[in-house]
């Protein structure tokens, strides 16, 4: 009877043509379940944890990986995107094996496959001498994920400015909702609670999301709705707190209980 150990995962580090990296030094890091090394635009991960087949040792492996692909595009601006693409796999057979000398263990198969992440386009082009820094405090969560995508379909001109800024504020209030549902606070001053945000740069924020925009632009129209578009500095400000927030909702996510930088007005552009 075989007993099967994934000993290690191999990835290649893919980026979207925008983004490259000069004779970086190489990235090490452990966590409870794996090592990994990031040398030479190859992602070498060995196994802590036992794990049978390929499939379970990635899904351990890949949370970690989305969490770094999510903060990596967030430290360069967000313009530019790089991701991880499987490359292989070597699972041990770890039965003894009479002809075999102790200790000795046979490569049973090697697996490839392929995960990759659509790109936007970009117009920037950037180099880099370093890697982006591993996920030390950051952890993709449901509502990183969601906050992310949205983000990513807006520079990809798939989806409207003020709807995605308008939902993810929604997103962080609901959530702060779920976690203090008995509070008197609103729901916008919860939220500024729990993800440590200074509360006008949210109301500035529901402000412009609901009052700006003009034709297919505006979220919703009605009586104090200002009939015109963002402009240049309105819409930058807004994707300045956009991407700030999503990283602070992944320090929430990777440390519950940690205390937050603060974000306020005078982290941000001046409008």
């Amino acid at each position: 009877m075989s007993h099967l150990h994934v000993a290690s995962l191999v990835y290649r580090l893919k980026t979207d043509g925008t983004w490259t990296f000069e004779d970086p030094p190489k990235v090490e890091r452990q966590t409870n379940a794996f090592f990994l090394r990031l040398e030479d635009d190859m992602l070498y991960v060995s196994m802590r944890e036992h794990h049978e087949t390929a499939e379970s040792a990635r899904t351990r492996v890949e949370r970690y990986l989305r969490s770094w692909e999510i903060s990596a595009g967030l430290q360069y601006d967000g313009t530019s995107e790089m991701w991880f693409e499987f490359d292989r796999a070597e699972v041990l057979d770890l039965t003894e094996h009479p002809q075999a000398p102790t200790g000795t263990h046979q490569v049973v198969r090697l697996s490839a496959g392929s995960m990759s992440i659509a790109a936007w386009a970009a117009t920037a082009h950037v180099t880099s001498r370093s890697y982006p820094n591993p996920p030390d405090d950051f952890t993709v969560s449901e509502d990183v994920e969601v906050m992310w995508t949205l983000y990513q379909r807006y520079r990809q001109d798939r989806e409207r400015l003020l709807t995605m800024a308008a939902t993810c504020l929604s997103w962080l209030e609901f959530r702060a909702q779920q976690n203090d549902p008995t509070s008197k606070k609103s729901l916008r001053e919860k939220a500024a609670q729990q993800y440590n945000i200074e509360i006008d740069v949210l109301r500035k924020l529901g402000d412009l999301t609901a009052n700006l925009g003009i034709g297919v632009e505006a979220r919703k129209v009605h009586g104090r709705s200002q009939l015109r578009n963002p402009t240049h500095r309105e819409r930058k400000w807004i994707e300045e707190a956009i991407k700030k927030m999503i990283r602070q909702v992944g320090k929430h996510a990777a440390d519950p209980q940690g205390v937050l930088p603060k974000i306020t007005m005078a982290n941000l552009a001046q409008l």
